[in-house]
């Protein structure tokens, strides 16, 4: 049982994989050796290059394949038709044949992966060429996590408690320890070569987000796990000088031991507009410099751990920096009427900067921003985009239009005819192409799917020419 930080005592799945003999079969995949998917300059950009080759990083990402079907093979096969050949799609935490799952009657481990070959064979047999992004969800929405870790779960300020604290260091070293014996079983059973990209989440939809407490007019988080982070924090911040930390704070009595997470009253209000004033309001303002810091820590050190896992041979990255788009909160999304408080403080995303820096994240992905996106609008990222790129990491566009195929209701500039998507999608391409991004179409949901909109075949196979085309022109920015 994974009962401690350090995973004393747990039996190793990492340690019981033997390499088979070879394919299982059941699947005739191909074992190609040894892939390395990197990001270095080219033409002015950065390019992903595999095994030592420039490509147009553009993917399909649709729903997970089972190891008993694969409800997308239908489209996939269209995707790869049109030279589409990378496939991403959820993994990890949740699911029903989800790796990180928790201990059952046969096994003591949380972890398992006795579906992951057939998951993804069944992709395999429809896209021989098939290569994978892997969405990695981190996030404990299971009852059986919580029930085994109440102190380590998040609390908001009405008392409570959620899915795991960011600050919880137990579910920090599991999800290491996952992705470790994760990848360790993809190169036991010989598809680690088809595996270009580990993408790792957490938050509501992996994108860093905790709804509950960063949405609404509730805030957090007041577990154990995240007051001892922030006592911590502060030590480092004021170099262990109470004298520095009163003054600060303008409070006199205030102690590294007594400091408490700011109260939900503080936290919603401010001195002018959207701005705080450091003399008054100090206090919040080091809490969410804290939450900042350690979400960009956690994305930096699980990306580490997929790198150190994997050799440097594949691509490591996250659903991050979302910051030209975060104002929005529950109510933007229909969720809640509470409107007056936005989600870019709280959300976690704020530490861009040092995600930027850090040499173990590869690339960034968004969705393109969810304002004025129908016809006669424009598709921008969310992150800064123009940033990612001086900073060497890919920024992969999340191309998720709700075209005619979608439910009238669908909402976030829905189009309501085939002429009208095939406009906005290729507005969105020339974005991408421009800027020197990748992208990926969502084929899940029918929203972009040739099998139900044939003419989406043809303009598909364009896309994917003109991006390979453009990685032989000059892409440097002109700005």
């Amino acid at each position: 049982m994974l009962d401690n930080p350090t995973n004393e005592g747990h039996n190793s799945a990492l340690q019981a994989i033997q390499a088979p003999d070879g394919p299982p079969s059941d699947y005739a995949y191909e074992k190609r050796g040894i892939l390395t998917a990197i990001i270095k300059q080219h033409n002015g950009t950065p390019t992903l290059f595999i095994d030592g080759k420039p490509v147009f990083a553009s993917y399909m990402w649709g729903n997970a394949p089972t190891s008993e079907e694969y409800s997308m093979a239908a489209t996939a096969q269209a995707y790869a038709e049109a030279g589409i050949h990378f496939h991403a799609f959820d993994a990890g935490a949740g699911g029903p044949e989800c790796e990180w799952c928790g201990p059952a009657p046969d096994r003591e481990s949380h972890f398992d992966f006795s579906h992951v070959e057939a998951r993804l064979g069944r992709v395999l047999d429809v896209d021989p060429d098939a290569r994978f992004h892997l969405r990695i969800h981190l996030e404990m929405h299971g009852q059986w996590w919580k029930d085994l870790y109440p102190d380590e779960r998040e609390v908001d300020s009405n008392g409570q408690l959620h899915s795991q604290s960011f600050a919880s260091l137990v579910w920090r070293e599991q999800a290491k320890q996952f992705l470790r014996e994760y990848i360790a079983h993809l190169q036991a059973i010989g598809l680690a070569d088809r595996v270009i990209a580990y993408q790792t989440g957490t938050g509501n939809t992996g994108e860093w987000v905790k709804g509950q407490v960063s949405m609404t007019s509730r805030c957090g988080d007041y577990s154990q796990p995240m007051r001892r982070y922030f006592r911590d924090w502060l030590r480092a911040c004021y170099d262990n000088d109470v004298a520095q930390l009163r003054a600060a704070w303008a409070d006199p009595n205030v102690t590294f031991d007594t400091a408490e997470i700011p109260p939900a009253s503080a936290q919603c209000q401010t001195t002018h507009g959207s701005f705080r004033n450091p003399r008054h309001e100090q206090a919040v303002i080091d809490y969410y410099r804290a939450l900042a810091d350690l979400c960009g820590d956690l994305v930096i050190d699980f990306n580490r751990t997929v790198k150190e896992a994997t050799n440097g041979q594949a691509l490591a990255g996250a659903f991050y920096g979302y910051l030209l788009e975060l104002a929005w909160n529950a109510s933007f999304f229909g969720s809640g009427s509470e409107s007056e408080w936005s989600t870019t403080q709280r959300s976690g995303h704020l530490g861009l900067a040092k995600v930027l820096r850090s040499p173990y994240v590869d690339f960034i992905v968004s969705p393109y921003s969810y304002g004025f996106r129908g016809i006669g609008g424009h598709g921008p990222a969310m992150p800064p985009s123009e940033a990612m790129r001086i900073h060497g990491k890919l920024y992969l566009y999340e191309e998720d239009t709700r075209t005619h195929l979608a439910p009238t209701d669908a909402g976030f500039g829905n189009v309501e005819s085939l002429p009208d998507a095939e406009a906005v999608l290729k507005r969105n391409l020339a974005e991408v192409l421009t800027r020197g991004q990748g992208i990926w179409w969502l084929g899940a949901l029918s929203h972009i799917d040739p099998v139900r909109e044939p003419t989406f075949a043809p303009l598909l196979a364009q896309f994917q020419r003109l991006g390979t085309f453009g990685l032989e022109l000059d892409r440097r920015p002109s700005a």
